[in-house]
């Protein structure tokens, strides 16, 4: 029987065989995985040293001398307006969310009893007149009195002076003589009566002109105060801005200490921006800044400049102000509020309102171009509700003038004052 061909031999290859290379085992050996391992390690360390690179190139370029805080809101002046005098509200002329300019007439308060007191004082300040003219009109028969009375005790001067030297020849009685001497005496009396009586109407005269006597004055000020409360029965809008809350309904009786309403002034708001104490060190005022609001999404850049720093933290004017020597002191970065003036133009394009959050950024080593020059001193004024006297004084003037020249006024002084 044949023999079968050994065909071990050709399996069994050895280390240098052709076929061995080419389909043998891929089991890696450990001086491979070593390599691997270094070029992995190598390879994370660049990542990490680029990685580094780019965040330091942003903050050299970025964030290097830039503050940065999302605390921060937007605030402005709220004006509670207040009436001056009490009275019941009969007609609103304004409402929340309505935009209401300098001056505009908002409440108006009922002003019967204004009137009432304005036509009383108009009386008084014809009376007084009156009064004060028939002062100056008894000046008249007071000196032609002591006129008068002058000339009698000259006459009886006279007669008692001729009678004294009749006495030597006894041509008159001891009783007729004593008659005459009282007579003198009298007339003296009277005479320094009348005089007293002069000096006294012209003290209460005064000595300047008519239209200044202090009677007059006082009722031309009581005219004054009678139409200002009548003036105030019609509340204005001291500011031009937004109605944010009203009170005020009809019918209901107004307070000077009560606010009918409250407006907002939108052109005159800030920022408030609450940097920790941390930040501070970097902040001065006058420095540029860049402020996005929530609202818009921070799509709309706002350029600002640092106004000014609070002159404390935030915790110190709370209401009930921290005690750190308790014993039981925990440290707490503290945040200082740092005043943020916007734009006028950008505010004006894009208006925001009252306690929107705000992001901001303060650039504590450059200038942007379009940054807004720092107020230094801040001044509010309003002219809308002072009261315009000047044609009011004009109007009492003629009345004082119309009634001292009136015709009437030459009849006799005795006459009482007209009651008006």
């Amino acid at each position: 029987m044949p023999e079968k061909p050994d065909t071990s031999s050709k399996t069994n290859l050895g280390p240098d065989d052709p076929l061995q290379s080419e389909g043998g085992s891929k089991e890696k050996t450990p001086e491979k995985s070593t390599k691997n391992g270094a070029k992995a390690v190598f390879k994370a360390l660049l990542v990490f040293i680029f990685i580094g690179l780019i965040i330091s190139l942003w903050y050299l370029f970025f964030r290097k001398g830039v503050e940065i805080t999302d605390d921060a809101y937007v605030t402005g002046n709220i004006v509670r307006v207040m009436p001056q005098s009490s009275g019941t509200v009969v007609e609103i002329l304004a409402d929340s969310t309505q935009e209401v300019s300098e001056g505009q007439l908002l409440v108006r308060l009922d002003p019967t009893d204004a009137q009432v007191n304005l036509d009383a004082a108009w009386s008084s300040l014809k009376s007084a007149i009156l009064s004060v003219k028939q002062l100056q009109l008894s000046l008249g028969s007071i000196e032609a009195n002591i006129l008068a009375l002058e000339q009698q005790l000259a006459l009886l001067d006279s007669e008692y002076a001729r009678r004294t030297g009749l006495r030597q020849g006894s041509s008159v009685t001891k009783e007729e003589i004593e008659k005459y001497r009282i007579q003198v005496e009298v007339g003296k009396a009277n005479l320094e009566a009348a005089r007293e009586n002069l000096k006294a109407t012209l003290s209460l005269l005064g000595p300047g002109p008519i239209e200044e006597h202090p009677n007059i004055l006082r009722a031309a000020a009581q005219v004054e105060a009678a139409w200002l409360t009548l003036e105030r029965s019609r509340v204005k809008s001291p500011v031009a801005g937004k109605v944010a809350r009203r009170s005020a309904q009809l019918g209901g009786l107004a307070s000077p200490n009560v606010p009918l309403m409250l407006i907002t002034s939108l052109g005159e708001i800030w920022v408030d921006a609450n940097f920790k104490e941390s930040q501070l060190k970097q902040i001065k005022p006058g420095m540029s800044a860049e402020v996005t609001a929530d609202m818009l999404g921070g799509r709309v850049v706002y350029p600002a400049v640092v106004e000014g720093l609070g002159a404390g933290t935030g915790s110190i004017f709370s209401l009930l102000p921290p005690e750190n020597a308790t014993g039981n002191w925990i440290k707490v970065v503290q945040r200082v509020p740092v005043r943020i003036t916007l734009d006028p133009l950008a505010l004006e394009k894009n208006p925001l309102i009252l306690g929107l959050s705000c992001r901001v950024k303060v650039f504590t080593e450059r200038k942007l171009s379009n940054t807004p020059e720092r107020k230094e001193h801040w001044h509010y004024e309003t002219g809308a509700i002072e009261p315009d006297l000047e044609a009011l004084k004009a109007e009492i003037a003629k009345v004082i003038k119309d009634n001292l020249t009136d015709p009437t006024l030459s009849q006799s002084a005795l006459n009482p004052p007209l009651s008006q």
